[in-house]
C-alpha cells in the first residue's frame, strides 16, 4: 500500500502528531506509527486480564453487598431482598 494510501486510510487528523513529532518526515512518522501499534499490542494480554480481574472483584463486592450471586438481575428487578441490604452491614471491609 502506498504511504498516501496509508495516510489516508489511518486519517490526516490521527496521523498528525506522529509527523508532527517526525519533524514532517512521512517515513519516520510511519515507522513511529507503527510502534505505537507493537507497543499497544503488548498491553493487550496483561490489561485484559486486569480487566477481568478487575471485574471479578468488584462483582464479588456487589455479591457480598446484595447477598446474592444474582446482585444485578435482584437489583435491576427490584428483588433485593431487606436481608440482603441488612447483611451487608455486616460485610468487613
Amino acid at each position: 500500500m502506498q504511504k498516501t494510501a496509508v495516510i489516508k486510510a489511518i486519517s490526516e487528523e490521527r496521523f498528525h502528531p506522529y509527523l508532527k513529532h517526525a519533524e514532517n518526515n512521512h517515513d519516520a512518522a510511519l515507522r513511529l506509527y507503527q510502534k505505537n501499534i507493537e507497543v499497544s499490542q503488548s498491553f493487550y494480554a496483561p490489561l485484559s486480564v486486569l480487566e477481568i480481574t478487575l471485574r471479578n472483584k468488584i462483582d464479588q463486592q456487589f455479591q457480598d453487598y446484595f447477598n446474592a450471586s444474582d446482585w444485578l438481575q435482584s437489583v435491576t428487578s427490584n428483588r433485593v431482598t431487606e436481608t440482603g441490604l441488612r447483611n451487608r452491614n455486616s460485610i468487613k471491609t
